[in-house]
């Protein structure tokens, strides 16, 4: 299958003159054959082990198609999952616009999509995303006058609350990551439940520093990866429980103070700066920082004993940015 595509794109190159990647304007025939290929794939793969299975097949022909997803994206993977099965689109342009802010509408599209495995087109006169949203009230994924405003971009802690009542899953021992999200005191109690079963299931990640962030909005490239988790539990980044390690607030609060970029669900933004306080004793403030890493790249990861080493080799009258 991949010699195959590969030929195609070949072939599309030698006949439009130009090179098959995602920043170059192509002529309607090449993107047409292009397109085809795409419902071929689609018609092949029933279920989204399947498209997994073909995402080397998949990547160029999407890459080809939107032109503002690059091969160095860290979520070329899940924009090409979905959007193979058709979860979600771009916007008509050849752009998939991944920075954008992803409204109430567009994240209830991609849940019902997702879990119906089928589109829904709006009648004569009706906006685009009326069968979506009364799709997703009929499946309980939200209740009546739950969300104002569906156009406008949806904050985290309602997109977790719609995507564990669409996770057809049981959760248990939730309770047991409270310790784990810094910010947890201050999430309203409507939403504590729902956030920690989205936490608990890897399904919707915390921030680097230990926050969940529920006021935050999310970029449709973000979204892309919460619903790939939720299709495929082995893209889930289930979090380290923390309760017999530490208590991360403790820590957040006292020892050591962490500050650095909030990126949401992108595993190479791991960058942050650990504040050593030099009116406190250093070795605490060590366990602090080499605790706080562990749950974040896991118990057995080299790169914590890697970080820490370094970490120690400064002079202590410094800040160490990692």
């Amino acid at each position: 299958m991949k010699r195959t595509i590969a030929l195609i794109l070949i072939t599309v190159m030698l006949m439009t003159g130009v090179t098959v990647n995602a920043n170059t304007s192509m002529g309607e025939k090449a993107m047409s054959m292009i397109k085809n290929q795409l419902e071929i794939l689609r018609l092949q793969a029933k279920n989204v082990q399947s498209f997994v299975a073909i995402m080397e097949d998949l990547i160029p022909l999407v890459l080809a198609e939107l032109k503002d997803i690059k091969e160095s994206d860290w979520f070329k993977e899940n924009v090409a999952l979905l959007y193979g099965m058709n979860i979600v689109q771009g916007d008509g342009l050849g752009n998939f616009l991944p920075n954008k802010e992803v409204t109430g509408s567009e994240y209830l599209k991609m849940v019902v999509v997702a879990l119906d495995n089928k589109t829904y087109k709006a009648a004569t006169g009706e906006q685009w995303d009326k069968p979506y949203i009364d799709r997703a009230l009929e499946l309980g994924l939200v209740k009546s006058g739950e969300i104002s405003d569906y156009r406008k971009p949806l904050n985290r802690y309602n997109m977790a609350k719609i995507i564990v009542r669409a996770c057809d899953e049981s959760f248990n021992n939730y309770e047991m990551y409270q310790s784990s999200i810094t910010d947890y005191k201050k999430i309203p109690a409507e939403y504590k439940e729902y956030v920690l079963k989205a936490y608990s299931k890897g399904i919707i990640t915390g921030y680097p520093d230990g926050t969940f962030g529920g006021t935050n909005t999310m970029k449709r490239s973000e979204a892309t990866a919460v619903i790939a988790r939720l299709i495929d539990p082995n893209q889930r980044k289930v979090p380290v429980l923390t309760n017999d390690l530490f208590n991360l607030e403790t820590i957040s609060e006292a020892q050591i103070e962490i500050e650095g970029p909030k990126g949401e669900d992108n595993p190479h933004n791991v960058d942050f700066s650990v504040l050593f306080l030099l009116y406190k004793p250093m070795e605490p403030q060590y366990v602090d920082a080499e605790n706080l890493l562990t749950a974040r790249f896991g118990k057995d990861n080299p790169t914590v004993k890697e970080v820490m080493d370094y970490i120690k080799s400064k002079d202590t009258r410094t800040k160490a940015s990692i």
